[in-house]
C-alpha cells in the first residue's frame, strides 16, 4: 500500500459554520472556489517540485509530480496529496544525506495563503450580492 502525503488547510471553523447556515447559493459559490483554490495549490506544487518556483527542482520529479492530486472530502474540505511512495522524503529529508529535503508542499502553502483567502472572499463576496439583487 502506498504511503501518503497528505498537507490539509482548513479554514477558520466559526466560518465554515457561518457559512453552511448561508444559503445554499452561497455555500455552492463557497464550495467551488475553495475547490478551484485546491486546483491552484496543486499546480503551484506541481510548479514547485519541477523547479519553476522558489525551491529548487526536486531530485526525482517523474512519479512526485504525476502522483500529486487534489480530492474532494467534504462540503468546503479538499485535499491535496500525493501517493508517490518516497514522496515524504523528498518533501522532509531529502533523496539522500548529501541532498535536504525541499519543502514544497509546506512552502507552496505558506507562499499562497493570502491569494487563496482573497479567491474565495472574492467568490464568496460575488455570491452575496448575486443573492442579495
Amino acid at each position: 500500500m502506498a504511503k501518503q502525503l497528505m498537507i490539509q488547510v482548513y479554514g477558520v471553523p466559526e466560518v465554515r459554520e457561518m457559512l453552511k447556515k448561508a444559503s445554499p447559493e452561497i455555500l455552492k459559490e463557497a464550495d467551488l472556489a475553495i475547490g478551484r483554490a485546491a486546483v491552484f495549490i496543486k499546480s503551484e506544487i506541481i510548479a514547485s517540485i519541477g523547479g519553476k518556483r522558489a525551491e529548487n527542482r526536486s531530485r526525482v520529479t517523474g512519479n512526485f509530480m504525476r502522483m500529486t492530486n487534489k480530492r474532494k472530502l467534504g462540503i468546503m474540505q479538499y485535499e491535496v496529496y500525493n501517493d508517490c511512495e518516497y514522496g515524504k522524503y523528498l518533501e522532509y529529508f531529502g533523496p539522500s544525506s548529501h541532498w535536504k529535503g525541499r519543502r514544497h508542499f509546506g512552502n507552496t502553502v505558506d507562499r499562497n495563503k493570502l491569494k487563496v483567502q482573497e479567491f474565495c472572499q472574492e467568490a464568496v463576496n460575488k455570491a452575496i450580492a448575486k443573492v442579495q439583487q
